[in-house]
């Protein structure tokens, strides 16, 4: 966190403010090495700012995951039982 400082050094956009995105898409890549080596720590948050355009958002998987690993279920109807 606090990567901000290095204003965009290390790292490079795929998609832009707006765009919507899907699963597996390449948002950002980045240098890992190098940012941590400059003194920051590497975790990266999931924020979700559209909340309200679903039923539900439930959080699948926490902590360190592989990549392509679900995060979040996403449920966008009731389902009928």
């Amino acid at each position: 966190m606090d990567t901000i400082r290095l204003d965009g050094k290390y790292f490079s956009a795929h998609v832009k403010q707006g765009d919507q995105v899907r699963k597996g898409q390449l948002l950002i890549t980045f240098g890992q090495a190098a940012i941590e080596q400059a003194g920051y720590i590497t975790e990266t948050p999931i924020v979700i700012t559209n909340t309200d355009d679903y039923l539900d958002i439930v959080t699948v998987a926490e902590g360190s995951v592989q990549s392509w690993a679900d995060l979040l279920a996403v449920l966008t109807q009731r389902s009928r039982i």
